[in-house]
C-alpha cells in the first residue's frame, strides 16, 4: 500500500537527493520471489537488478492477509488503499461464473489519476484491471492489448487511451501464432521438446508461447512508447509471466516440493523455464533503464512470492505464497 505513496513522494520532493524533476518508473513483476532471486543475484545472473539494488535499497513485501489474488494486490499498489476501498477483489465479481473486473469497478483513485491531476505526465502499458481504457493525463495501454485476434480472440473496444493510440500499437502485439520456437529455445532443456510428440510436452510449449508472447506485447509496446515520446513523469509497467510460469512450470523445476508425478520427460524440457524466465526479466529490466532518464528513481516491485503447486483440504492449490 505504500507504492503509491513512496512514487508520490518521489514525483513531489525530487526523490532521496535527486532533483525536484526526477522522474518515477515503476516494472512490476508479479509473482516474483527472493528465494529463486538471491542464487541468482549470488551467480552474477541478474546484474540489472543487482544494479538497482546496490544503487537503492531491497525489502520484502508484505502482501495482503489473508492471502489475496493479483488482481487485489496490485490494485493496492496503485491506489494506497485496502480492498474495502477499492473494490478489487479478484478476476471475476463475486463467484464462478461472473462478469470479470474491470477499470469500472475501482472505487478508490489511482495513483496515476492523482498526479495527472495535478499536472504530472503519466504512462501506463499492461497494468492488471484496467480494461476499458480510462482517461489520463498521458497515455494507457490496457492489460487487454495481449489478447491478439490472430489468435482467435475476439476484437476488443476500448484497449487505450488516447483511442487513437491502438492504430499505433497494434502492428507491436506479439501474437501466440508468431512466436517460433527458437524464441522460447533459452527458456528450454533438451531437445526433446521440439518434437511435439508427447501431448503433455507439447500442452507445456504452447503455454509457454502464451507466456512469452503477452509479455513481448508489453515490452515492444512500452518499448516503442519511451523511444517516441518523452518520458512520462510517472510510468508504470506490468508484467505477469512470471507467475504465470511458476504457476505452470513450478513442479518440473522441483518435483520433490509438489504432490503430483512429474515425468522426466517434463523435468527435462521444464526444469529450467522458471529461473530461466527471471533472467529474462533481469534483461527487460536493463532495457527499460537504458530506456529511461538517468535519474529517474526506479522501483522494482511485485505483488506477491511464490510456493509450488499442493494438495490441500481444498483441493489442489496452483500457486501458494
Amino acid at each position: 500500500a505504500l507504492l503509491a505513496v513512496v512514487a508520490a513522494a518521489a514525483l513531489v520532493s525530487g526523490g532521496c537527493g535527486s532533483s525536484p524533476d526526477t522522474k518515477v518508473v515503476i516494472i512490476g513483476l508479479d509473482g516474483m520471489d527472493w528465494e529463486i532471486i538471491d542464487p541468482l543475484l549470488e551467480e552474477g545472473k541478474m546484474p540489472n537488478l543487482a544494479r538497482v539494488i546496490s544503487e537503492g535499497c531491497r525489502g520484502d513485501f508484505h502482501s495482503l492477509m489473508p492471502l489475496q489474488k493479483s488482481p487485489a494486490i496490485w490494485t493496492t499498489l496503485a491506489t494506497g488503499k485496502g480492498i474495502q476501498k477499492h473494490g478489487i477483489g479478484g478476476f471475476v465479481e463475486g463467484v464462478e461464473q461472473q462478469p470479470l473486473m474491470n477499470s469500472k469497478g475501482w472505487m478508490a483513485r489511482s495513483i496515476w489519476d492523482i498526479l495527472g491531476e495535478k499536472g504530472y505526465s503519466v504512462g501506463i502499458v499492461g497494468w492488471l484491471i484496467t480494461w476499458p481504457a480510462l482517461e489520463v493525463n498521458g497515455y494507457l495501454v490496457t492489460d487487454r492489448i495481449a489478447y491478439s485476434p490472430d489468435d482467435g480472440y475476439p476484437v476488443i473496444d476500448d484497449l487505450t487511451y488516447p483511442p487513437e493510440l491502438l492504430e499505433e500499437v497494434t502492428p507491436l502485439r506479439q501474437s501466440v501464432a508468431g512466436m517460433e520456437l527458437e524464441e522460447i529455445a533459452d527458456l528450454m532443456g533438451g531437445d526433446l521438446w521440439r518434437e511435439g510428440e508427447d501431448a503433455d510436452t507439447w500442452g507445456g510449449v504452447q503455454t509457454i508461447r502464451q507466456i512469452c508472447s503477452s509479455d513481448q506485447t508489453i515490452r515492444n509496446i512500452a518499448k516503442h512508447m519511451l523511444e517516441t515520446r518523452e518520458q512520462p513523469d510517472f510510468l508504470a509497467v506490468y508484467f505477469l509471466g512470471v507467475d504465470r510460469a511458476s504457476h505452470r512450470f513450478w513442479g518440473p523445476m522441483r518435483p520433490w516440493t509438489v504432490d503430483m508425478p512429474m515425468p522426466d520427460e517434463m523435468i527435462e524440457a521444464f526444469g529450467s523455464i522458471v529461473p530461466n524466465y527471471y533472467l529474462r526479466m533481469d534483461a527487460l529490466i536493463g532495457e527499460m533503464i537504458d530506456l529511461v532518464d538517468e535519474d529517474s528513481t526506479i522501483i522494482v516491485c511485485s505483488d506477491h512470492g511464490f510456493r509450488g503447486p499442493l494438495r490441500t483440504k481444498d483441493g489442489l492449490q496452483l500457486g501458494l505464497m
